[in-house]
């Protein structure tokens, strides 16, 4: 099957030529597949082309979130609703309401969960991330935001793509 009949977001915005957009999804969700097909990775790291990495992340490398997490974001306006929750003396941030797929952290759990939303939902790939996707976990790190989306600095290949013309 293509990602068009599988994936209604894919197919609705294919057919009205925003192919940046279906593009942008399709990418995302070849990562999840790619997650969920490797026997060596529980979860990815992902970015998109124009965000940049910040400190403490970028020397660093590694992040600290709930053991439990689906989803991590990464990025400073992915949250609208969020709670602390105090889990053995550390604080962890529980996102309730939120979008951004700038850059997170997915697991092998967290993209199975996604993937089928998807396929049922007419819904840009980020929203899958916002708490539709039932059950979804999503977490903020400490030391959060640790990427920052710099659109109007970095040209973004979906917007670009979105705005060529088509015949």
């Amino acid at each position: 099957q293509t990602y068009a009949q599988t994936y209604p977001f894919v197919r609705n915005k294919s057919q009205r030529g925003e192919f940046g957009d279906a593009a942008s999804t399709m990418s995302h969700i070849r990562l999840m597949e790619q997650l969920l097909q490797s026997p060596y990775e529980d979860y990815y790291f992902i970015f998109e082309d124009d965000v940049v990495v910040k400190e403490p992340l970028q020397s660093s490398r590694q992040l600290q979130a709930a053991g439990d997490a689906h989803v991590v974001f990464l990025v400073n306006y992915a949250t609208k609703l969020w709670t602390t929750i105090h889990n053995h003396n550390q604080k962890e941030t529980r996102v309730l309401q939120g979008y951004g797929a700038q850059g997170y952290v997915v697991t092998k759990a967290g993209a199975t969960r996604i993937l089928h939303y998807l396929s049922h939902h007419d819904r840009p790939f980020d929203c899958a991330m916002a708490g539709d996707a039932t059950g979804l976990r999503v977490y903020l790190p400490q030391d959060w935001p640790l990427v920052r989306h710099v659109s109007r600095k970095i040209d973004s290949s979906r917007r670009a793509f979105n705005a060529q013309k088509t015949s």
